[in-house]
Order: C-alpha cells, then structure tokens, then sequence
C-alpha cells in the first residue's frame, strides 16, 4: 500500500486551519518513522 506524498498534511492543515500535524510512516522491521509539522 502506497502512503501519501508528503504534501498532504500540510494541505489539510491549510484547509483546516489547524496548526499542528503528525504523519507516520511504518517500515520493514517493525520501525516507524514520524513527522511533526507546525503551520506558521
């Protein structure tokens, strides 16, 4: 399964207002990966 480009939550922070967003990606091995992005 594909994940979304990273652009995306910034688009849905700017359509919602919101300030904050968090994206996870999970990887082979049982890592995962974490992105936090502030609106400013």
């Amino acid at each position: 399964m594909a994940g979304l480009p990273e652009h995306v939550p910034l688009h849905e922070l700017e359509c919602t207002g919101g300030r904050y967003g968090l994206q996870t990606m999970y990887e082979d091995g049982g890592q995962a990966n974490v992105t936090i992005i502030e609106r400013l």
